[in-house]
């Protein structure tokens, strides 16, 4: 018991260590939005999704819409119309 409630106490302390040294969380930009282009014109940002799962980090949110916006690409392949899906780092 002696050994144990030690232990205990700094794994309490240390899971709030990585969300301050983390720059994508204190900053706050640690989201990603998903875009589709239009069907007539191509330059046209249509928010799509946004992946700002909570307390993961940036690089997670980003590979998690870059597969989604893959997946969409590779669908849009069958269409008339194609548009296209991209993420960008969403802004704070």
């Amino acid at each position: 018991m002696k050994i144990i409630l030690p232990a205990l106490a700094a794994a309490f302390l240390l899971t709030g260590c990585g969300a301050a040294s983390d720059p994508d969380k204190a900053s706050g930009q640690f989201a990603y939005t998903l875009y589709r282009g239009g069907a007539v014109d191509a330059s046209v940002r249509i928010p799509f999704a946004t992946f700002e799962t909570e307390g993961e980090r940036a690089e997670w949110n980003k590979d998690n819409c870059e597969k989604v916006a893959g997946l969409m690409n590779e669908a849009q392949r069958q269409e008339l119309h194609p548009v296209k899906f991209w993420c960008e780092k969403a802004a704070k």
